[in-house]
């Protein structure tokens, strides 16, 4: 499968066919549990990404009525195994695709380049980078404080790819080319 968190969670099929996760609060959960990368997410972590500081009472049964749909979902589509360990749930994403993992490998093949002076290379390789968002980083989840933070940390490092990539279209003589964009930035 196929998850992409860097703007709102879109999940699909290795064949590109978009899947249906349903509604905030399932998208919530998956989005918390893709942005883990693997690591487990506790109950009560979920709990208040769905509901905030005051949960209802039924909130855990809730949350395993949710877990339990994704479940079936990620299995009808090959998707990765959503398991409860003493820790939390977790997906094992190996072998499925997420867009922040390919996000970070494109700036370190750019970064790889740029330092071989290899400016033209690099700037392509982070502008494919950078080509992967499309808003807002984990943005179900942007009423979350834990996750806030993590979201605020990725377009910290989604602005400072932006410049590196400017950077190499200056190498490049390219400074007609980024001077609307610098003044974006500037604002």
């Amino acid at each position: 499968m196929r998850f992409a968190v860097l703007g709102p969670l879109e999940v699909s099929t290795d064949s590109g066919q978009a899947v249906d996760v349903g509604g905030r609060q399932p998208r919530v959960v998956l989005a918390a549990l893709v942005a883990a990368r693997g690591r487990p997410v506790n109950v009560a972590t979920l709990t208040e990404a769905i509901w905030g500081e005051e949960p209802p009472a039924s909130a855990t049964g809730t949350l395993q009525t949710y877990v339990s749909r994704l479940r079936r979902l990620l299995d009808e589509h090959g998707g990765p195994p959503l398991v409860l360990d003493d820790a939390g749930y977790r997906l094992d994403l190996a072998g499925h695709t997420v867009d922040l993992e390919r996000f970070e490998a494109l700036v370190a093949a750019g970064h790889e380049h740029v330092a071989a002076g290899d400016a033209a290379a690099g700037r392509e390789v982070l502008a494919e980078a950078l080509d992967l968002w499309r808003g807002p980083a984990l943005a179900e989840l942007a009423d979350h404080p834990a996750s806030l933070a993590q979201a605020v940390a990725l377009e910290e490092r989604r602005l400072v790819v932006v410049e590196q990539r400017i950077a190499a279209d200056l190498d490049l003589g390219r400074h007609a080319h980024v001077v609307g964009e610098l003044q974006a930035l500037a604002v």
